[in-house]
């Protein structure tokens, strides 16, 4: 059911007669919207709701991560459900969090990634003093 509706409620009696009374029964539908990871800092994801929250890394549940915000602590793609009301909403975007890498930008001449886009998987290609490829 996705929108409100009055329904009407009629008895029976044990021969099968309906009765002449009917009463109305207004159906009332709650929407929830989608839920969002807000990704504000590299180390803080944030949820659009405030309560409800249960945070999920790599497909798992993430035990006691039910906080609006969450600290990230390790690499891997996270994403959030939401549970309100009798209700589930799942996110519509993952975030994915990778290691950090500074301090290459003095010994590198050049840095090649691609493809570009890209579905799954990048190459990396560096060039330079202390080169990694």
């Amino acid at each position: 059911m996705d929108a409100d509706k009055t329904y009407y409620v009629g008895a029976l009696n044990a021969n099968g007669c309906e009765g002449t009374e009917r009463k109305s029964v207004d159906v009332k539908v709650k929407k929830l919207v989608d839920a969002v990871i807000e990704d504000s800092s590299l180390d803080i994801l944030s949820s659009n709701y405030e309560t409800g929250n249960q945070w999920y890394l790599d497909n798992e549940m993430i035990m006691g991560e039910t906080n609006r915000t969450l600290i990230v602590r390790e690499v891997g793609i996270y994403d959030l459900k939401v549970s309100m009301q009798g209700c589930e909403v799942s996110t519509t975007n993952t975030v994915l969090r990778t290691e950090v890498v500074t301090g290459l930008e003095e010994t590198l001449q050049s840095v090649d990634i691609y493809p570009n886009p890209a579905t799954e998987i990048i190459v990396i290609h560096a060039s330079g003093q202390d080169a990694i490829s």
